[in-house]
């Protein structure tokens, strides 16, 4: 039977594993529904498996994190309306990169809100559509070339680009305009994944504790525990 030095012990544990932070989300999303959306076992360039979040231009939109799980965090597209390709490159890939959202200028913005403080990794997705580039962009203020996808395939810097973003603030804002003098006329977005940078969040940040650190408060709390007994 546990006293109450035990009880109170056990209650301070359970505040101790309260208060550690979640670790930042991951989060696969597939713009426009016209050809679908990919498999969850199709994880594109950041082999990131998982269920896929099928969104269109409009109000904000919670997300499902990789399992299916509704979560708290947000995503909203503005200033642009549902596309597609015309012809699909089939398949997963196809599902990913030959619909997608666009405009004819000057900008679109993706807003994801809810999201935990670290360091991400942010893959863009170029559509495949003969008229269409992703446009300059800027993830959180780091700035992110036009990419353009003309073949059905994953190529960094043309059918995709990564760029590294640091979330202080618990949002995610992602900028596209259209090339000025350019090519192509439209601007858009295929896809987007977020995938968690681990090993570049910041010791202190609401992201920062490891599953190490939450076992070595396991174990304490069962030797006390076992002590007291």
């Amino acid at each position: 039977m546990v006293n109450m030095r035990g009880f109170i012990l056990i209650l301070g544990c359970a505040a101790g594993l309260a208060a550690q932070p979640v670790f930042a989300q991951r989060f696969n999303i597939d713009f426009s529904g016209q050809y679908s959306s990919p498999s969850s076992s199709y994880g594109a360039a950041a082999g990131q498996a998982g269920v896929w979040n099928a969104i269109n231009p409009g109000g904000a939109v919670a997300l499902n994190d990789l399992s299916g799980g509704l979560t708290a965090v947000t995503i909203t597209v503005s200033g642009a309306v549902e596309g597609w390709a015309g012809t699909s490159c089939g398949g997963d890939l196809g599902a990913l990169i030959s619909d997608d959202f666009y405009n004819s200028g000057p900008t679109w913005s993706v807003v994801v809100n809810g999201l935990s403080n670290g360091s991400y990794t942010v893959y863009l997705y170029s559509p495949m559509h003969p008229s269409e580039s992703t446009g300059t962009m800027t993830v959180n203020g780091t700035p992110a070339a036009s990419i353009k996808g003309l073949t059905c395939g994953l190529t960094l810097g043309e059918n995709y680009e990564t760029v590294q973003a640091t979330v202080t603030s618990g949002t995610l804002t992602i900028d596209g305009t259209l090339d000025v003098g350019g090519p192509y006329n439209i601007a858009g977005l295929s896809g987007l994944q977020i995938a968690t940078t681990q090993a570049a969040i910041p010791v202190g940040s609401p992201v920062g504790y490891s599953v190490a650190a939450l076992l070595v408060v396991l174990i304490g709390c069962g030797f006390l525990l076992r002590r007291r007994a």
